[in-house]
């Protein structure tokens, strides 16, 4: 779970970089990498909302 988010914080420094250094191919590929990995992410952090936060405070 902290793996994806530690992924997906590594993918957007990438896309900055590549915006800055890069070709228009490069910034493509890494945002479309980015992009997947925040796919796993994202549930991922719903997961340890569940874990921590009592179910009377979770909005459904």
């Amino acid at each position: 779970m902290v793996w994806c988010d530690l992924l997906s914080a590594i993918s957007v420094l990438l896309v900055l970089l590549t915006i800055i250094f890069g070709t228009w191919q490069a910034v493509f590929f890494v945002t479309f990498i980015s992009s997947i990995l925040s796919q796993f992410s994202q549930p991922s952090a719903m997961k340890l909302f569940k874990i921590h936060v009592p179910v009377e405070m979770l909005q459904m």
